[in-house]
């Protein structure tokens, strides 16, 4: 999710048929958002490839994630994660992938339309829940001032 900043409710039910093949050898996930009702076409880099793995064309019908339900066990299990990355003071759920994703795009200075647009929000949300403003790209910022 980290790497496409999907939903946890749209990544669940992704289906291989939602992954499509551009012109060249880029892939992108098209799909049509469970909570938005907005159609969104997510480029996918090598690493989001590679968790997918092999895109089974002959069912495309099939779930990509099985077994990804939102429960107390994988809360837990997430929970463990946490800890042994040591990530402390830090509450962190499925949807903070979603988060880092906006966040991401952000300090890459993808303009915040894209951003928005990648995510399937409008620029308010995105502004409002997703992105921080970084000590350093205020500095940046002042540094283009031509005084």
């Amino acid at each position: 999710m980290c790497y496409t900043g999907l939903r946890f409710s749209d990544a669940r039910q992704l289906e291989y048929g939602a992954i499509q093949k551009y012109d060249d050898d880029d892939y992108c996930i098209n799909l049509l958002q469970k909570k938005t009702g907005k159609m969104v076409k997510i480029p996918l880099g090598p690493k989001a490839l590679g968790i997918i793995g092999k895109i089974d064309r002959a069912n495309p019908y099939n779930i990509i994630f099985k077994g990804l339900v939102y429960s107390g066990p994988n809360n837990e299990r997430l929970k463990t994660w946490v800890a042994k990355a040591k990530i402390m003071n830090k509450k962190i759920t499925w949807h903070s992938a979603r988060h880092t994703y906006g966040q991401l795009l952000h300090e890459e200075e993808v303009d915040i339309a894209t951003v928005a647009n990648l995510m399937g929000d409008n620029i308010q949300t995105v502004i409002k829940n997703y992105v921080r403003i970084s000590e350093k790209t205020k500095r940046q910022a002042v540094k283009k001032l031509p005084f």
